[in-house]
């Protein structure tokens, strides 16, 4: 019985695994629209057999997410011992090219993927392991003393999003966009901008929906 119950356990954690990575894979070519069906055939699954997996798309997405952010905050903890300004702006072309090259990923930032169950818990972990690292590039001097980790987060994924339409044109495009990012970013005269850096708190009411029904 226990054996049974091993394999059992163990036949829809590989399910799971499947599922998920066939979906994180077409969701980054086609965007989030490519319907669930279409994703469960790829994987050469039942559908009995992928709602046991996952009950909703919605909770399919917010898997894969939670996944791609966590993964992200555990690079940004590895740059932590290297050169402050470096790791900072090694991060830059991490977070820019997670964002330019997963279509779903993009889209699930700006959705409701941000409140679903423990994506704001993983965003709120990446903002922290981010932080650290533009504490240490502040502390440095590389980086202006005002610039935060959601500034970085935010600034970048604009000029990714900016840069996006522009890809077919010239893929140098992003490269422009989030260099010109990484430049009001570093130390130096600069303006004063008119409001400080988001907090927490502030992010979590959009990204958990508080504001979006205002």
């Amino acid at each position: 019985m226990a054996e049974r119950v091993a394999r059992t356990r163990s036949d829809a954690a590989r399910n799971q695994r499947l599922l998920m990575d066939v979906a994180a894979r077409t969701f980054a070519v086609a965007g989030l629209d490519v319907p669930v069906s279409q994703i469960v055939d790829a994987a050469g699954l039942g559908k009995g057999t992928a709602f046991r997996c996952f009950a909703t798309k919605g909770d399919l997405v917010a898997a894969i997410v939670r996944e791609r952010l966590d993964a992200l905050a555990a690079q940004a903890r590895g740059l932590v011992t290297g050169d402050p300004g470096a790791a900072v702006f090694e991060f830059v072309r991490l977070w820019s090219g997670a964002l330019a090259e997963d279509r779903g990923l993009r889209e699930a930032m700006d959705g409701p993927a941000p409140g679903s169950a423990g994506v704001w818990e993983s965003y709120r972990a990446l903002v922290d392991a981010v932080e650290a690292l533009v504490g240490r590039a502040r502390g440095a001097g590389a980086v202006r003393a005002d610039v935060s980790a959601a500034d970085l987060l935010l600034l970048v994924a604009a000029a990714v999003h900016a840069a996006v339409p522009l890809s077919g044109v010239d893929p140098a495009f992003r490269d422009r966009f989030v260099g010109l990012v990484c430049d009001g970013l570093r130390s130096g005269p600069s303006g004063t901008p008119p409001r400080s850096a988001p907090t927490h708190e502030e992010l979590a009411k959009v990204w958990t929906g508080s504001e979006r029904s205002r």
